[in-house]
Formats: structure tokens, C-alpha cells, sequence
């Protein structure tokens, strides 16, 4: 390459460059993804047009914008024919280094889609600059399952609720580019592109990940069941010093004084945080798709268990990042709204549904 002509091919994942600024100014970021993308609207773009031969411009407005205001953060969420389009600003304060990719994981929950920007723009102190990722990273979902309607028309104040509990909670604690509960989130997000059964596998592992991230405190044994353990080790003792099972019982006990995913799962279904009808959904398919059988159900009851299982995934999150509200109940006929944290009973829910103009059920698409 050092000689004079030569001609060097090479594909760049991404460019970037930064300037210091020469006023001051407050900081903001702007992200473009290249994506069409659906989303609740609560702002309209006002425009005017005005032709040559008249002196009578027309005047008309589209709703296109998302208005959120998280804190001291204002956030404005444009879509785009050409893609969607997001800038934020803190109000005067300072935006975190990171804050790119926590808005890029809060619309992966919020708006159910994985997609990651192409073009970021910034200003942070006294430093501006640019970063252009390629094209074809990601792919957007053509039908998208954010956790509350977006057709219900209160979906733009609900979901911004959401979409503040979920940036809050992920901002905190940073130590990788994304954080652990998105990584769960974007991996089953993209799972829905393939067949029923790898979203299937993808969902099940992905809401295993999150109560081990989330609530590890319910998956560990209680101080009986440890006592248990060992009197049933002291009594077996003698009798498996020369047993050929001596190992695999050893590491049943063992198993039984660690850690379980099922157990904190169980218990968050008898605390209320899930249902019973949800966690049968998730232990259905769960130990098919884990030993890697084929499901040996019709493929519709597949899907309505894969609903049922979208809707824990979202209450795991919603305990997690601490969010009580309104939600989609995608999993029961209807589409009903609920509310994390009620313990009401789906009839008494009906008095808060009639308040809401529901979309059809699309047809399931095979």
C-alpha cells in the first residue's frame, strides 16, 4: 500500500469525527433510522405551501411526532416516510456519553422494534460530532407488538410512562454499549423475523435471562429447604459411598441448594406479577423448545402460547423498571387492556377496557 497508485478496497461498519465546539451550548443528539416505523403521534407538523401565481399560500399539518418529556429530557420522535427520525435535549443539563444507545434500547421495548440508528449526531460539553454506521444492520418488524397498542388513542401518554420507567431504569449502572435486560429484549425482538418455534426458544430463554437478571433473590433456595438438602446428604451418605448413582444424586442435591429460574418464575406467579394461565404457557413450551423436539401442537395454539408468553416477558420488565399502568393483554381474546400491579379480576378489568377504542385483531399470518 505504500507505493504510489495502489488502490485499497474495504468495507467500513462505521465512520465517525468530532470538533470542538466554538459557543457554548446546551447538549442534544439526534438519531436516524432508516426505517418505517409506526408509533403512538401527539404533535402535528404544521406546513404551508404557497404557489407562484397566488399570493394565497395553503396552510395544512400532519400528526407525525412523538412528544416525550422524561424529567429534564425532552425527547421528539418524528416518523418519516424515509425513516424515523429522534432528537433529544436535557434541558440545559448534560447528556450521558452513552445516551444514543439508551434511547436506541428504550424504543426497542417501547415500540417493540430492534432496529439501531445509522446516523447519530451529537453535542456533549464542548465537543460536536457525527457517527455513520452502514446500511443493512437491522431489519425492522413488519408487525410489531409494542406492549400497549398504538391504535388505542391514550397509547402516546401510556407509552410514554413506559418509555421514562424503561430509560431510567437502563441508565443506571452501565458498563457494556447496551444494557443486559435490552440485550434480552432486542434478542427475542429479532427472533419474531424467523419461525414459531424459534421465537418460541428465543422467548423462553430471553424470560429466563431477565428474572435471573432482575429477580435472582426469588430463585434461591429458602433456609428449610437448604436444611432439607443436607439431612437427606447426611442420611444418604453411608449408602452412596459405593452406589453407581453416588454422582447423579450428588448432583440433584446440589441443584436443589442452587439457584432456579423456575423457582423465581413460580414465585412471581404466585406474588401476582404474572399469571398462573402464563406461566403454564412458558413451562408448555419451554421444555419442548429447550431439548430442541418439534412442538406436537397445532400450529395456532403455538402462537396464541407465544402471545401469552410476549405478555409475561412484558410484566417482568414492567417489575422490574418499577412501571404500574396500562398494557395490551395480547395473550387473552380481545386484546384487552389491563393494569400492571391490579390485582383485579379480568371482569372487573371490563369497566376500565370500555374507556378505550380497541383495534380489530388482524388475522394470524402463517
Amino acid at each position: 500500500m505504500a507505493r504510489r497508485g495502489a488502490v485499497v478496497r474495504a468495507r467500513l461498519d462505521s465512520l465517525s469525527s468530532e470538533t470542538e465546539c466554538e459557543h457554548e451550548g446546551a447538549d442534544w443528539i439526534r438519531l436516524f433510522f432508516p426505517h418505517k416505523v409506526k408509533g403512538p403521534r401527539n404533535v402535528s407538523t404544521i406546513t404551508t405551501v404557497e404557489e407562484a401565481d397566488t399570493r394565497r399560500p395553503r396552510r395544512g399539518s400532519t400528526r407525525d411526532i412523538w412528544a416525550i418529556k422524561c424529567g429534564s429530557l425532552d425527547l421528539r420522535i418524528r416518523f418519516r416516510e424515509t425513516g424515523l427520525e429522534v432528537s433529544a435535549s436535557a434541558g440545559g443539563g448534560a447528556l450521558p456519553r452513552e445516551a444514543g444507545a439508551i434511547i436506541e434500547e428504550t424504543i426497542w421495548f417501547t415500540l417493540g422494534q430492534p432496529v439501531r440508528a445509522d446516523i447519530v449526531q451529537y453535542r456533549q460539553g464542548i465537543v460536536e460530532g457525527i457517527v455513520i454506521h452502514r446500511r443493512g444492520r437491522d431489519e425492522a418488524l413488519s408487525l410489531a407488538t409494542p406492549p400497549y397498542h398504538i391504535q388505542i388513542r391514550d397509547s402516546a401518554a401510556v407509552l410514554e410512562g413506559m418509555f421514562c420507567k424503561y430509560l431510567s431504569h437502563v441508565s443506571r449502572d452501565r458498563q457494556g454499549r447496551y444494557y443486559p435486560l435490552s440485550v434480552l429484549v432486542r434478542k427475542a425482538l429479532r427472533a419474531e423475523a424467523g419461525t414459531l418455534e424459534e421465537a418460541a426458544l428465543a422467548r423462553c430463554v430471553a424470560i429466563e435471562g431477565v428474572t435471573d437478571l432482575e429477580f435472582q433473590d426469588l430463585g434461591r433456595p429458602t433456609d428449610e429447604t437448604l436444611a432439607a438438602v443436607s439431612t437427606l446428604e447426611d442420611l444418604l451418605g453411608e449408602h452412596l459411598k459405593l452406589s453407581p448413582i453416588k454422582d447423579r444424586v450428588k448432583g440433584f442435591l446440589g441443584v436443589m441448594k442452587g439457584y432456579s429460574s423456575r423457582s423465581a418464575i413460580r414465585a412471581l406467579a404466585k406474588q401476582g406479577v404474572i399469571t398462573d394461565q402464563q406461566l403454564a404457557a412458558w413451562e408448555t413450551l419451554r421444555h419442548t423448545a429447550a431439548h430442541g423436539h418439534e412442538y406436537q401442537l397445532p400450529h395456532r395454539e403455538v402462537f396464541e402460547l407465544l402471545e401469552r408468553l410476549r405478555v409475561l416477558m412484558n410484566r417482568l420488565v414492567f417489575q422490574a423498571i418499577g412501571y404500574d399502568g396500562a398494557y395490551t393483554d395480547y395473550g387473552s381474546r380481545g386484546w384487552p387492556t389491563r393494569t400492571h400491579g391490579d390485582v383485579a379480576e379480568p371482569a372487573e378489568q371490563l369497566i376500565h377496557l370500555a374507556l378505550h377504542e380497541h383495534p380489530k385483531r388482524p388475522p394470524i399470518q402463517s
